[in-house]
């Protein structure tokens, strides 16, 4: 597999390039300068990715220039800062995962991985549209439609939506939904996820469409329900 990395830190480079290449994957590392942005937007690797400190590029910014012309292609945001902003800024942005660093490359090699098997279902062909009765997700062109009504869905409330429809018919807690569709561990990301189906309940039932079906004490069950 060819990873694009782009990240200023020589020396942070290296490892992961030797770490990745152990694992049988070739690395392209270009600082953050304009030709290396002007590379990563216009040449099609199989992962990204992408240093936040860049100076004169602005990584989410080049995250959101990947996605519009490459949308089926997955992407990695290494942050320095460890708020929860930064991440959830990061999601927004369209990135499919977020690592903060200092990081073990073990885990960097299992999240991408793990990012991979959902793209690419194992060596088979990608699932790249997501349906649900009446309810479709573009994961190529991040949108969703309902009965012909396009919905419009910021990048957290995307991630969630996919989450949650790969897991239709089955009850997940509000940790779980954290954990596996933002990779948030920490209370203030558990408690973002009331907040965000919510949101989510709002822009995608309506017309006597209901999906997300609260489970007291245990989470959510996605499932269409068709009211008449």
């Amino acid at each position: 597999m060819n990873i694009f990395l782009i990240e200023d830190n020589a020396a942070f480079a290296g490892e992961i390039k030797i770490f990745l290449h152990k694992a049988g994957h070739e690395v392209i590392h270009v600082t953050g300068d304009l030709a290396g942005k002007r590379l990563a937007t216009k040449r099609k690797f199989d992962f990204y990715l992408i240093g936040s400190l860049l100076p004169g590029v602005c990584a989410l910014q080049l995250c959101r220039e990947i996605k519009r012309e490459i949308p089926a292609f997955p992407v990695i945001v290494l942050v320095e800062d460890k708020q929860i902003e930064s991440k959830l800024n990061a999601f927004e942005a369209g990135c499919d995962d977020v690592l903060i660093r200092p990081f073990d490359n073990r885990e960097l090699l299992a999240r991408l991985n793990a990012i991979l098997r959902r793209y690419s279902g194992k060596g088979k062909k990608p699932v790249m549209i997501l349906r649900s009765g009446d309810l479709k997700l573009d994961l190529r062109t991040k949108t969703a439609n309902l009965a012909g009504n396009v919905i419009m869905l910021t990048g957290r409330e995307f991630t969630l939506l996919e989450f949650l429809m790969q897991n239709e018919g089955v009850v997940i807690s509000r940790e779980l939904i954290a954990e596996k569709a933002w990779f948030i561990e920490n209370e203030s990301g558990i408690n973002l996820v009331g907040v965000y189906i919510n949101a989510l309940r709002k822009k995608i039932e309506f017309q006597g469409y209901k999906f997300v079906h609260t489970r007291t004490g245990m989470g959510y069950l996605f499932k269409q329900i068709r009211e008449n």
